[in-house]
């Protein structure tokens, strides 16, 4: 990673990567730093690393209030880091179940920021393909 980023803790693991927290050195913000190591990638995923390479582009491509924002990425010989914004506050799924049931208003400020962004992805030719409220 990038001498202007130290990773910290863990905060999750996929079949591809895993996702830690950063913090900028230069300004003590956060962020999330997706870390994918090419090697097992293309021992278990072959043809997968182009699939990145493609969600790296839409990401850069995008500017959306409820689209997370990509903010740096490196690739050296063996991972690839992308560097994001760092959302906290968990998953949609989780808050829906704590709360029980949601208002009107709630529910629906939830699907007009989902569909908006998925307008607006749509409009740039880009189709999420995992769109889901749970884990």
């Amino acid at each position: 990673l990038h001498a202007k980023y130290q990773l910290m803790e863990v905060l999750g693991v996929g079949s591809t990567s895993t996702c830690h927290r950063c913090v900028n050195k230069q300004n003590g913000v956060h962020y999330a730093c997706k870390i994918i190591d090419k090697q097992t990638i293309e021992d278990r995923f072959h043809g997968m690393m182009d699939q990145f390479h493609t969600e790296i582009e839409a990401l850069r491509s995008l500017n959306h209030p409820s689209i997370i924002q990509l903010l740096d990425v490196f690739i050296s010989e063996q991972k690839i880091f992308i560097v994001m914004e760092l959302m906290e506050g968990g998953e949609l799924f989780d808050y829906v179940v704590q709360k029980g049931t949601l208002t009107e208003d709630e529910a629906s400020n939830i699907v007009r920021k989902v569909t908006s962004a998925m307008v607006y992805m749509h409009s740039k030719n880009i189709v999420h393909r995992d769109l889901k409220p749970e884990k």
